[in-house]
């Protein structure tokens, strides 16, 4: 069994609770034994309880993790990837980013994919 790490833009995405569901469906799929999923948000981080609580009660099979944060503290928020990034991740995908931006290169270089 492995663990998956999500690094997920709420901002650029339209439907957080949809996106939730097919990372909870595909973590059981392939029977993760955690995911840990980082919410970057310019909103107050209470916007998002009701989706994530939601995939925590739904889901009794995972240990899950999840984290809201600024993008505009970026040092706080990739040493937070980093550090759960280092725990040996088997999957680490990253949802919502623009390309060219300084975070998604920094993603890359810890090994992150694009879903």
């Amino acid at each position: 069994m492995s663990k998956g790490i999500y690094v997920i833009n709420t901002d650029k995405l339209s439907n957080l609770k949809e996106k939730l569901e097919e990372l909870r469906k595909y973590s059981l799929r392939n029977k993760l034994k955690s995911i840990t999923i980082v919410l970057v948000t310019k909103e107050n981080e209470s916007k998002w309880v009701p989706e994530v609580r939601d995939l925590i009660l739904n889901n009794l099979v995972l240990g899950i993790r999840v984290y809201a944060l600024s993008p505009n503290d970026e040092s706080k928020l990739l040493r937070l990837i980093s550090e759960e990034a280092s725990k040996g991740y088997i999957i680490k995908e990253y949802i919502g980013f623009d390309r060219p931006c300084n975070l998604v290169r920094r993603l890359e270089e810890l090994g992150f994919k694009e879903r």
